[in-house]
């Protein structure tokens, strides 16, 4: 899998999973599928919740994308386009 900086996809989608912990696991999942993706800081939540994580990948591999996040078991609480 290269994560390399330079790599710019055309749009970008990105599958908000919540944790740094479970967005790292969608990174690595992506990876074995052979899909770039790059952990991403999506928001802040509440004072309770803290950070919000997930994985930006390119949009054209979007469906790619949801199979193998579902194969995986990698719970995706929602998909920004």
């Amino acid at each position: 899998m290269r994560n390399d900086i330079s790599y710019r996809p055309q749009a970008v989608c990105t599958a908000v999973t919540g944790s740094m912990t479970s967005a790292m696991t969608a990174q690595r999942a992506l990876g074995k599928n052979a899909l770039r993706a790059k952990v991403v800081k999506v928001g802040i939540g509440s004072k309770s919740k803290g950070c919000i994580y997930g994985v930006e990948f390119d949009c054209a591999a979007y469906a790619s994308v949801r199979s193998a996040l579902a194969s995986a078991g990698v719970d995706v609480k929602e998909y920004l386009r």
